[in-house]
């Protein structure tokens, strides 16, 4: 069993975020849930059309705009820029060699 997780004064990134995987004759809906700890960023990641279960990322780096989610278990990072407003977050999901477009825009609560 993991230890609690020791939450932080959440990031201006904190939140769920969504976006639509065009991988050519599939279309995923993709869910980020991105959380500051007092270890940094965490974040997890949910196919919504595979599967329920969320999949916790192995890393999450920030430098300014720049946002990397990295998540080993399925071979799988996404590489983005946050938009100066943080509404939206435009990059490239690759997984297993495949680099596809992806932007993700945050899920009112």
């Amino acid at each position: 069993m993991q230890p609690p997780v020791k939450l932080a004064a959440p990031s201006e990134i904190d939140g769920t975020w969504l976006g639509t995987l065009d991988a050519g004759t599939t279309k995923l809906h993709l869910f980020f849930k991105i959380v500051n700890t007092q270890d940094g960023l965490t974040a997890t990641l949910q196919s919504s059309d595979q599967s329920p279960a969320w999949i916790p990322a192995t890393a999450v780096t920030r430098a300014g705009s720049s946002l990397t989610i990295t998540i080993k278990g399925i071979g799988a990072v996404f590489e983005g820029k946050i938009r100066p407003d943080r509404s939206s977050i435009s990059g490239t999901f690759t997984q297993m060699g495949k680099a596809f477009p992806l932007q993700i825009e945050r899920v009112k609560d």
